[in-house]
């Protein structure tokens, strides 16, 4: 493999970057979009391709020239998990977060593990402070995305796994329980705002109604109460 890599760095306009140690996808993803947003900001963006050969060069043109015309969206290349020569781990893998990204996120995504990504450079500084240094780093930027509110555009991309992929360095086990940890963490995250707002919204009514307008009639008490406890819980739930 490094060979390949040594041939790679002496093409003119390809750079390889390198640690020292397999520090995970996710750090190396970080690792090169700082990269280039240090010496390459006058790009529209950053394309990111999986090393296992599940991706064709049409594909990746395809969403190279959709992220030309946008600066907006994260373009993402979803396979159809419905094919033959789908291994049966990739399938279970991709149907379990699939559905568990609906149910906590709200919205439709078929492949949530799609390495075929195209992201526009101004969402890129964002990108690199978000958590997880290896394949959940990729789950952790679509549930960023979709809180966000940065649309996710969805491309379909051939299918191609190559001897039942055993390329990949996905870890059945350990890998996924990263990666349903993080569709879990963040959901728990949400809840915690909203459990805290909740909290500021029936604490500041109180506040208002029994102490501050206490001597006002109970239907204004009651109005004015009931917005000023509304106007704190969503600020901080904003916030």
């Amino acid at each position: 493999m490094a060979d390949i890599f040594q041939e790679l760095n002496c093409l003119d306009g390809c750079t390889v970057l390198h640690h020292e140690v397999n520090r995970g996808k996710g750090r190396a993803l970080k690792t090169a979009f700082q990269y280039v947003l240090q010496y390459h900001h006058d790009l529209d963006g950053v394309i990111t391709a999986d090393a296992d050969g599940q991706h064709s060069i049409p594909d990746v043109l395809n969403i190279a020239w959709k992220l030309v015309n946008t600066n907006k969206e994260i373009i993402l290349g979803v396979r159809d998990f419905s094919q033959e020569n789908v291994p049966v781990r990739s399938l279970i893998g991709n149907r379990i977060t699939s559905f568990l990204f609906q149910l906590f996120y709200g919205g439709k995504l078929e492949d949530t593990q799609t390495g075929l990504r195209g992201i526009p450079l101004k969402i890129l500084p964002q990108l690199i402070h978000l958590k997880g240094e290896r394949y959940e780093y990729e789950i952790n930027m679509i549930i960023f995305a979709k809180k966000r509110n940065i649309k996710l555009s969805k491309i379909s991309i051939r299918t191609i796994y190559l001897n039942n992929n055993a390329e990949s360095h996905y870890s059945s086990i350990i890998d996924s329980i990263r990666v349903f940890m993080k569709l879990i963490s963040g959901l728990a995250k949400y809840s915690e705002a909203t459990l805290i707002s909740g909290i500021i919204d029936i604490i500041s009514f109180f506040i208002l109604t029994s102490l501050i307008l206490r001597n006002f009639p109970l239907g204004i008490r009651i109005f004015f109460g009931t917005l000023g406890a509304r106007v704190l819980s969503s600020s901080c739930i904003f916030t």
